[in-house]
């Protein structure tokens, strides 16, 4: 399936900006391709892929009454919103919903059955982008690439039909959501490691000096201490679930009830529970926004002349969706807080490459279940379990 601009005016309360038209594009889960006629060739400069992991259809629903005009509200009335879409794997987990979202293959074809699988001939698990012959660049560790990743992205394709003039950076939490987005030939893919972003020498043999400064600059840790707090009035909270449920996870020194100290185990001192924590709150795909937006001045993307790919994928929703379960506050906060971070990125793209020039394409990698807690809660035969 390709690109199908759909013409648009923007609204002018909080959204990116007006009298200009524009192609946005909401796909749920949609193969992709490039051809040499297509309007993508013809006007985007800017391909953005957005994951948002964990984020289930259904949010978009729920949540609309605290969306904003500038984020998710704006590109549901003004894209193409896919709602007859689905998953045709049966592990609906990080990695293969990763591999799928920009290959359009499924594990039976691209091999990305699970996060970690047992491999016969190594007698051992691996793990999906595992790849002993690379190395890490920014940090120790086990070397990261797209290795056991079988076929082709459209990254890749579009890489190919540009002479390798086009950039593909990929940007996320998580490695195996940054490699598998940005694909086997991508100009680069960085993922956060404690305070830095780095890399594999699959990719690059060093960080680019901008990424060397990101990663000096604090910003990481720069959050240590502060709080997660609701982002909109209590009775805006009100259909959930309560706040301090007891199924809930009180891991990494965040407790079950806002507000959320981000701190980790040792409100004292920033430890590796700090950035686990960061990672299960709001201010981890701030972190990721903020990097995006370096990553889209620095490497000039969509202001070279040719067609440019950013992947994005926005981690938290699912460490917090883990922690606390679709029908809690802080899943409802999050998506509002996301909701926002959507708004703020297409402003600074109008402002820096013109959302004229941009096709947006915003997905999930897969959704969650209710807590069974959760709804035995509600009835008591209920035919839940664990």
């Amino acid at each position: 399936m390709g690109f199908f601009p759909y013409p648009l005016t923007v609204p002018q309360n909080n959204a990116p900006s007006d009298n200009t038209v524009r192609r946005v594009l909401f796909f749920l889960l949609c193969g992709l391709s490039l051809s040499g006629n297509s309007a993508l060739s013809q006007a985007s400069k800017l391909v953005v892929i957005i994951s948002i992991d964990q984020l289930r259809y259904d949010y978009l629903a729920r949540f609309d009454h605290a969306f904003s005009q500038g984020g998710f509200r704006y590109i549901l009335d003004h894209g193409a919103n896919f709602t007859n879409a689905h998953y045709e794997h049966g592990a609906t987990i990080t990695g293969p919903g990763h591999a799928v979202l920009l290959s359009g293959t499924y594990a039976n074809q691209n091999g990305i059955v699970q996060n970690n699988w047992y491999d016969r001939r190594k007698k051992r698990s691996v793990y999906c982008v595992e790849d002993e012959t690379a190395t890490i660049i920014g940090t120790d560790g086990r070397g990261r690439s797209p290795a056991l990743f079988i076929g082709s992205t459209f990254g890749d394709e579009l890489r190919i039909n540009t002479g390798f003039y086009a950039k593909v950076v990929s940007v996320s939490l998580k490695d195996r959501a940054a490699v598998l987005m940005g694909g086997k030939l991508a100009s680069a893919v960085y993922w956060l490691a404690d305070s830095n972003f780095i890399t594999s020498s699959y990719y690059m043999e060093d960080l680019p000096e901008w990424v060397e400064e990101f990663n000096s600059s604090g910003a990481v840790s720069s959050y240590f201490g502060e709080y997660w707090t609701r982002a909109l009035p209590g009775e805006y909270y009100g259909g959930l679930d309560r706040d301090n449920a007891p199924y809930e996870d009180d891991q990494h020194g965040l407790g079950r009830v806002f507000p959320h100290r981000i701190t980790g185990e040792n409100p004292d001192a920033i430890t590796s529970s700090y950035f686990e924590a960061l990672r299960a709150s709001p201010f981890g795909n701030e972190i990721v926004g903020l990097f995006a937006k370096k990553a889209v001045l620095h490497e000039e993307l969509g202001q070279r002349g040719t067609t440019d790919l950013l992947c994005i994928g926005f981690s938290s929703n699912d460490y917090v969706g883990h922690h606390f379960g679709p029908h809690s506050h802080e899943v409802f906060d999050l998506v509002v807080r996301t909701d926002s971070l959507l708004a703020d990125l297409l402003a600074f793209l109008d402002t820096h490459v013109g959302l004229e020039r941009c096709t947006f394409v915003i997905s999930s990698d897969h959704g969650s279940a209710p807590i069974p807690e959760y709804l035995l809660a509600q009835n008591h035969r209920a035919d839940v379990g664990r």
